[in-house]
């Protein structure tokens, strides 16, 4: 019927990626896009800040650790000190076996790279569960 709404025309929640790495961003965008979730590539941490400094805070991040400008541990510092996106959830990604301090810097999940797509779209829909 024309004019009609879909029952649910609620956008899609917003997942920002602080990434590098063009080609695994890229990756990353299609699968999450694929489930059914709007997705923002950010190069950077200081991109990422200021990103989210101008936006309505996100379902969730998924953080690089090792990136230029303003690398993941810095972007977490400063994350946990904003109080508009402190308690946003994040999924840390990185080439480094650094687990255990992603753990003490209060993230909700770690993946070492190279890691399985699925698992963390699995992680992705777990938090997506928590949030509703």
């Amino acid at each position: 019927m024309p004019g009609s709404q879909p029952k649910d025309s609620r956008p899609a929640p917003r997942v920002v990626l602080v990434e590098d790495d063009r080609d695994l961003a890229r990756a990353i965008c299609a699968a999450v896009e694929a489930e059914g979730f709007a997705i923002v590539h950010l190069g950077n941490g200081e991109a990422g800040l200021e990103y989210l400094s101008n936006s309505a805070p996100p379902l969730l991040i998924l953080l690089d650790l090792s990136m230029p400008v303003v690398n993941g541990w810095e972007f977490r510092r400063r994350q946990t000190q904003d109080p508009r996106i402190a308690n946003v959830p994040v999924i840390v990604m990185s080439a480094h076996q650094t687990g255990v301090l992603a753990d003490a810097a209060g993230v909700s999940f770690y993946l070492k790279k190279p890691f399985a797509i699925d698992t963390l779209l699995g992680y992705i829909r777990r938090l997506a569960n928590r949030a509703r």
